[in-house]
């Protein structure tokens, strides 16, 4: 149901800005993450990643980033997902993202 949404939405939007799609990469690459569709969650991921940091977003950059992290965790790529996460823990840290901290903390101890 989800999908039929976020497609719906950016049907809508004719010549969308960098910052509408920074936020339609992440909800899709989210969606598919919950859905454990990993390599579609990626893509989209990748994609929302790469606007963040052009539109220097750091929010949108450490929840990428964070999501990404837990992705690889999942894959059971571990060396990429401590890389990941602490590099979301940086941001996290330096922008005063606590509650992401929080995130970021409960993804590296699961």
């Amino acid at each position: 149901m989800a999908d039929y949404y976020i497609e719906k939405a950016a049907q809508e939007c004719e010549n969308p800005s960098d910052d509408y799609l920074l936020g339609y990469e992440y909800v899709r690459g989210n969606n598919f993450f919950h859905r454990k569709l990993y390599e579609q969650s990626k893509t989209h991921l990748d994609a929302s990643l790469r606007l963040s940091r052009k539109k220097e977003n750091k929010r949108f950059e450490a929840d990428n980033l964070l999501l990404l992290g837990r992705i690889a965790k999942a894959e059971r790529n571990y060396t990429e997902a401590q890389k990941l996460l602490a590099q979301a823990e940086d941001l996290a840290i330096h922008y005063q993202f606590g509650e992401m901290l929080i995130s970021i903390y409960q993804a590296s101890n699961q």
